[in-house]
């Protein structure tokens, strides 16, 4: 179920993948068949890892529906991709066919378009899996999430009264 785009490869995560990640990088590395930066996991996907784990654990069938890694393709077909990135929704769709999505980058490899890639290859998915709506939320000074967002046709919808969060969506009936 993994999803090709033009650079990246998406790899859905699995338990077997998240528990991995969490206590043995070279085990994580050889079953995404990635190499693994140093600085993985981002910052804002540390204190995330366990609690998607868990969700993994107690519904199995929501793979494709939490997180995704986003290998860089290598240029040369013997070599190995390299993780990029991380994009994924907060669980399956709710009964009105929305769902959220964030995404994260690791430093070395912002603004190249990883970021904007990794989000239209989740839309496809969610296309798919039957979302109406996609929702994200972004800090007021993440001016590049912003336009990361707006280049993958989110529109902004206003800001969260308790958080200052801007808030974003994509109706997928409009596309």
């Amino acid at each position: 179920m993994n999803i090709n785009t033009d650079r990246l490869l998406l790899i859905p995560s699995t338990l077997e993948l998240a528990e991995a990640e969490i206590i043995n990088h070279e085990l994580f590395s050889i079953l995404l068949d990635a190499k693994i930066p140093n600085n993985w996991p981002t910052e804002s996907l540390v204190d995330a890892l366990p609690y998607y784990c868990n969700l993994l654990k107690k519904h199995p069938d929501w793979v494709g529906w939490l997180d995704w890694y986003a290998i860089k393709k290598a240029p040369i077909v013997e070599e190995k991709g390299v993780l990029v990135g991380g994009v994924g929704f907060y669980g399956p769709p709710d009964q009105d066919g929305l769902v959220e999505i964030g995404y994260s980058v690791l430093t070395q490899y912002r603004r190249k378009g990883y970021a904007t890639e990794m989000l239209k290859g989740l839309i496809s998915f969610a296309k798919l899996g039957g979302v109406k709506k996609i929702i994200a939320h972004t800090e007021k000074d993440n001016s590049l999430s912003q336009n990361v967002l707006i280049n993958s046709s989110f529109v902004f919808t206003g800001v969260e009264d308790d958080s200052d969060k801007l808030l974003y969506s994509l109706h997928l009936d409009k596309l």
